[in-house]
């Protein structure tokens, strides 16, 4: 007798024991003595998904053992892939049975995900699958964080539980009942405890940055060689502005550009004009990810870019009540800039311009490098003039102290 599956889906074709949804189902029949043997065919790829599945059982606390021989005429158990098509999934014989076994299915030609979350997947697979070699059938689905090992669905949730990390006992109380219905033995009551793939990532090692002190300056990152130097991990450098420092945490950064690099020594060079756009605090951040998604610690340094510098403009004339306007002006500014002016009262002259503050004067090119200026007081008040460049950078300020006397109507 066997159970099939598709994808995550394992379907028995014994009935299920009547009873609660939290019972375990254990028809057998058990294997003789303590030991059950079973040579297997699965791909070195297969290795840790096998080892798991296999110390599940054995730690449960039942007077039985899987293990695994070089002699397949000598095996209890063959365990490789079976010749029904589908999706990667498992189907096995349950209990004793002659010539028993448990098959993993998969499209054909295609191979194992390498992936976290499909490596865990296929350990919890084939513990199900040796849980019906034992001698257990499926169980009615449970309350919904039960994850019982023998249900017919291994759920997303039950070994999708965050990056790189996977049940380190993936039995739960129900299936150890279950198998020392079976076989004897002293329950144990599984730990919720999680266990990593493999060690967290190291922290970045001499990380170097140099640069942004400038819109022309590009930012340029440097790392040493992270030791250990795991397969498949990958560098991630990213390039953040920043206005509260690298200790505000990335929610309150705005990301501008980086890069996933291979794991090695190696240097970031800040591709665009991020920092022309953006002056001010900026946050360089890196660190290493492996590859099931696990990240070591991340490495910040902090820098400052000033904006671009813009000529403020050279005012060669202000002439007092031309027609139409209180002054006109004539200023030599960069091409495509524009002219801006405030005022403030005599003595107190702006020497920046803030967009959220500043309230310009009316100020209309005639042409030549003239302008007509409106809304100056009468008495005495301070002219601010002011270059704005077409990337919306304002120059320092060019004053002029006036005392306005509009002319009799």
């Amino acid at each position: 007798m066997r159970t099939r599956g598709v994808l995550i889906v394992t379907v028995g074709l014994l009935m299920l024991l009547s009873g609660p949804a939290s019972a375990y189902n254990a028809p057998g029949p058990r294997w003789p003595g303590r030991t059950i043997t079973f040579h297997e065919t699965l791909p070195k790829s297969y290795d840790w998904e096998l080892r798991q599945a296999v110390k599940a059982w054995n730690t449960a606390g039942a007077k039985v053992r899987l293990r695994k021989v070089k002699s397949r005429a000598r095996a209890d158990v063959q365990v490789g892939f079976g010749d029904v098509p589908g999706a990667f999934s498992g189907y096995s014989s349950i209990g004793r049975q002659p010539n028993a076994y448990l098959h993993l299915r998969r499209d054909s030609g295609s191979r194992q995900p390498v992936d976290a979350s499909s490596r865990i997947f296929g350990a919890m697979l084939l513990t199900h699958e040796f849980g019906h070699v034992l001698g257990l059938d499926h169980v009615g689905s449970g309350r919904e964080d039960d994850c019982r090992i023998m249900e017919p669905t291994i759920e997303r949730r039950c070994f999708d539980i965050q990056p790189a990390y996977y049940p380190c006992r993936m039995l739960k109380a129900d299936d150890v009942r279950g198998v020392i219905r079976l076989y004897g033995g002293k329950f144990r009551k599984p730990s919720k405890r999680l266990c990593l793939l493999e060690p967290a990532p190291p922290e970045v090692p001499d990380l170097s940055v140099t640069g942004g002190e400038s819109p022309e300056s590009p930012v340029s990152v440097t790392w040493g060689m992270p030791r250990p130097a795991r397969p498949g991990s990958k560098v991630e450098v990213s390039l953040f502005s920043a206005p509260n420092g690298c200790s505000s945490g990335t929610a309150q950064m705005d990301w501008l550009s980086g890069d996933t690099l291979p794991l090695a020594a190696g240097r970031w060079v800040e591709p665009g004009d991020d920092l022309r756009r953006r002056p001010g605090r900026h946050c360089v951040q890196a660190r290493i990810v492996n590859k099931w998604g696990l990240a070591g610690p991340t490495s910040s340094r902090e820098i400052s870019t000033a904006p671009p510098f813009v000529a403020p403009p050279q005012i060669t004339d202000l002439v007092e009540n031309p027609e139409y306007a209180d002054y006109e002006v004539t200023a030599l500014i960069p091409a495509d800039a524009r002219l801006v002016a405030t005022l403030a009262a005599s003595g107190q002259c702006r020497t920046s311009f803030d967009e959220n503050t500043d309230q310009p004067l009316d100020i209309w090119p005639t042409g030549a490098g003239t302008y007509l200026l409106y809304g100056v007081p009468a008495g005495a008040s301070c002219l601010s003039f002011f270059t704005r460049s077409v990337d919306g950078y304002y120059s320092a300020a060019t004053t002029r102290e006036v005392v306005h006397t509009p002319p009799s109507p």
